[in-house]
């Protein structure tokens, strides 16, 4: 009962705050993707260097330094803090990979 109740008031909010900001929203979204195309467009090298950037940061180079941390956390004494580091990186991209 108290989880069906709790349910209904975290979803009707968020479902009425959809449906009412979804129009406006949509237009500011539209415009907001048209003028960055434009601008990708017009910047060859700029975006090029920002496709650099978001695969030299993505998810593959944040595990290898997780686990280089992690490896130094166990060496300077704290097991825990790395096996923490491990299993939410583990976690979180197995969350990642469902979609």
């Amino acid at each position: 009962m108290i989880a069906r109740l709790a349910f209904a008031l975290t979803v009707i909010p968020f479902g009425l705050l959809l449906h009412v900001a979804r129009q406006p929203l949509n237009g500011l979204d539209m415009a907001v993707a048209h003028d960055l195309h434009a601008h990708a467009v017009a910047n060859p090298a700029w975006t090029r260097l920002m496709a650099f950037w978001t695969d030299a940061l993505g998810p593959a180079t944040w595990r290898v330094v997780v686990v280089g941390v992690a490896a130094w956390l166990a060496w300077r004494g704290a097991p825990l803090a790395a096996g923490w580091a491990l299993i939410t990186t583990v976690a979180g991209g197995a969350c990642w990979a469902r979609g």
